[in-house]
Order: C-alpha cells, then structure tokens, then sequence
C-alpha cells in the first residue's frame, strides 16, 4: 500500500541562488529522517539571479523537489497564494528562502499540528531587524488582533506556517486576486491556531527587500483591502439581506 502524501514544504524564492540549495539540502536531510512522504515546491518569483536555474538542476536529481516560474514578480505572498494549489501534502510548510526560518524547529511545529491544531505559526523569541522592520511587523500584528481578535486573542502571525489541509484547500481554490495576504486568507478557515516560540537563524546572504516604503504600501494595503474593502462587502450583503425581508 503507498503511503500518503504527507508534507508539502512551500518556499518562494528571489535573488536566492546562493542559499536555497543549502535550505533543500537541510530539508530533505529533515524529512528523510522523519521517514514521511514529503514534497518541497519552489515559487520562482521572477528572480533576476540564477535561483530557478539553480533549483530546476537540483530537481532533476531529486524527484521529491519542483519548481514553478513565475513570468514576473508577484510579491512573497501572491507567490505563496498561486503555489497553494501545487501542493498535495496532508500539511503544508511554509518557508522563507534566506535560511532564517530554522529547519531544527520544525518538529515543535509538526508537533502542535500533530495535536490538532489546524494552523500553527512560528513565532521568533526575539527580533534583531532593523527599526523600521520591527515597527513594520508591530504593526502588521497590530491589524491582526484588530481584525481577527476572534480567532486570534493574544496569538502572532508569521510566514513560517504549518496549515492543514482542511484549511489551504478551500484558499488554493480561490481565484485571481489583485492582493494578497496570505495569513488574512487562512485565518478564517482555522478551527485551531496555536503559535509555537521559535529562534531566529542569522541572514546568510545578502538583505532582506523588505524597504520601508514597501512594508508601508503593504500594510496600506493590508488594511484596505482586508479591513475596509471586507467590512464594506459584510455592511453591503447585510444591507442586501435585509431589503429582500423587507
């Protein structure tokens, strides 16, 4: 009897050609001791570098490995959005490209998921970004527990994810969207969110492309699109509902 899929390991990846290969390596390393069926897919988002050069060589040794190339860039999240709907695993992983996401905490994640909960994220003990990094994520956070207080209390979001199937499925079966954050995507279909404390692994290569201005016209963005644009939508289908009781 073959044995499920049980893991898909999701990584977008710009400018990393010098570090992804060290992030696979310690991947299959991992899983292969855990003795699970895995895959592990490669958003190419547009990279200028030899990054979708670099993996698509590594994949042809290493049938568990693809990746896909995007015809230009769409940003860390639209990237993981549209790679949603490659993946097959019982549990999807979703991993940053520039070996800050430790692949040693990965069994306390795979852990908290293994317990039940549907939506477990990785969260740094401490953050040694530059200012105006900190006050980006201190904010972003901020809309969270504003906009999910629900589901979220006291819990963090991240971009180092484990998310069961019952929650990436019905988000990889949405369609285009102009924006997309993908932890405002799956919150709502989480029964379960657990945060786990994880460390911090030191940038390897190069910096991060998270500017200020960037991180400011994403959380522009962010509240737009998922606080005000949604709320209008939930006045306006409540204003509809009631007109046709009238």
């Amino acid at each position: 009897m073959v044995k499920p899929l049980k893991y898909s390991v999701l990584i977008p990846a710009f400018n990393s050609e010098r570090s992804i290969v060290i992030l696979l390596d310690s991947l299959r390393h991992f899983f292969d001791t855990v003795g699970e069926l895995y895959e592990i897919i490669v958003m190419d988002d547009a990279s200028l570098d030899n990054t979708a050069e670099v993996v698509e060589k590594y994949a042809s040794q290493h049938a568990e490995v693809s990746v896909w190339r995007l015809k230009y860039n769409r940003g860390q999240q639209m990237a993981l959005y549209l790679g949603l709907r490659h993946c097959r695993g019982d549990f999807v992983i979703t991993m940053d490209d520039d070996l800050q996401h430790a692949v040693t905490a990965l069994p306390e994640l795979l852990v908290e998921a293994e317990r039940g909960a549907d939506l477990v994220f990785g969260i740094y003990s401490d953050r040694t970004d530059q200012h105006y990094r900190r006050q980006g994520s201190y904010w972003i956070g901020r809309f969270f527990k504003w906009r999910f207080k629900e589901a979220l209390g006291e819990l963090r979001v991240s971009s180092y994810r484990v998310i069961a199937r019952s929650v990436y499925t019905p988000v990889a079966a949405m369609g285009e969207k102009r924006f997309v954050y993908l932890s405002a995507e799956l919150i709502p279909f989480a029964r379960r969110i657990a945060n786990v404390e994880v460390v911090r692994s030191p940038r390897a290569f190069g910096k991060s492309g998270y500017r200020f201005w960037r991180l400011l016209g994403i959380g522009i963005r962010l509240c737009f699109y998922y606080g005000f644009c949604e709320k209008a939508n939930g006045f306006c289908g409540k204003a509809k509902s009631e007109s046709r009781h009238v």
